[in-house]
């Protein structure tokens, strides 16, 4: 599978200040696709049962890869909020910090 397909990666624009949390949060300086791929796969761990919708970002798009058992986890959980899976991202990541 290329690591362009669309069943495995995600085009996300952060918002600012999640942006900004999730650097804070890292002592070493780490490609922001690895901080958010963190925040996501720890809050798919936890399991939240509903997510708030959250506004999408203006930012320069980044490339989110995930495993495939990661992406059917945040597919279902999206469906299950009635979110995109843009949407369900980011939500996860601001669920996260």
């Amino acid at each position: 599978m290329s690591r362009r397909d669309a069943r495995k990666a995600l085009t996300i624009r952060l918002p600012e200040d999640l942006r900004r949390g999730l650097v804070a949060r890292s002592a070493d300086h780490r490609p922001l696709a690895f901080l958010l791929r963190g925040a996501v796969v720890a809050a798919l761990r936890e399991a939240p049962d509903q997510l708030a919708g959250r506004g999408r970002g203006t930012a320069r798009p980044i490339l989110l890869q995930l495993a495939p058992e990661e992406r059917r986890a945040l597919d279902a959980l999206a469906l299950r909020s009635g979110l995109g899976p843009e949407e369900a991202v980011i939500a996860l990541a601001y669920w996260a910090i």
